[in-house]
Formats: structure tokens, C-alpha cells, sequence
């Protein structure tokens, strides 16, 4: 399941200008965010995004732009995929759903 959210989470924020800026949106703190987007580029041995400094946007490494390209086509069933599993979370049920 985390896997499935840090690349979610990824995806959606690949689309804004910085990581603060997916955040203010989504409501997730950067100290949250950070980590799991670190842990998504040792899972896939690569680096992902390029972050912004001083006024400039983040960028996507030409691995960040494979890796989006590709699951891009996916990005729904990962986000019906993290509802279902924030219901679950919620009821103490156990998601046994495989993407």
C-alpha cells in the first residue's frame, strides 16, 4: 500500500511548481511528503525531481518523466486504490487489493 501512495502522491505533485505547492493544496505537511518521495527514488534506484530554489520550479529528471509517462495511465486505479485504502484504514479492516 505505501508504495502505491508515494507514487500517487508523486504523480499528483509532479504537476505543480514545487513540493510546497502540492502541499498547500493537498493539506500534507513538506515534512511528509520529503521523506516518501525519498523513499520512492531509492524503491526505483533513481532520482525523480529536481527540487526549486530561489524562485525557480522544480523539475522533473528525465527518470522522473519515464517514471511519470509510465504511470501515468495507472493514476486513476492508484487513487481509487488510496480511497479504498483510507476507508479501510479507517473501519480497522485490512485492504488486500494488488495493483
Amino acid at each position: 500500500m505505501a508504495g502505491r501512495q508515494r507514487l500517487h502522491r508523486f504523480l499528483q505533485a509532479a504537476h505543480y511548481p514545487s513540493l510546497a505547492a502540492y502541499c498547500r493544496d493537498s493539506g500534507m505537511s513538506p515534512s511528509a511528503l520529503t521523506p516518501q518521495i525519498q523513499h520512492l527514488e531509492r524503491d526505483l534506484q533513481g532520482q525523480l525531481l529536481i527540487r526549486g530554489q530561489h524562485g525557480h520550479r522544480m523539475r522533473l529528471t528525465d527518470f522522473g518523466e519515464k517514471v511519470l509517462v509510465t504511470a501515468h495511465p495507472y493514476a486513476d486505479q492508484l487513487d481509487l486504490a488510496e480511497g479504498r485504502n483510507r476507508k479501510d484504514e479507517g473501519d480497522g479492516a485490512r485492504s488486500t487489493t494488488r495493483v
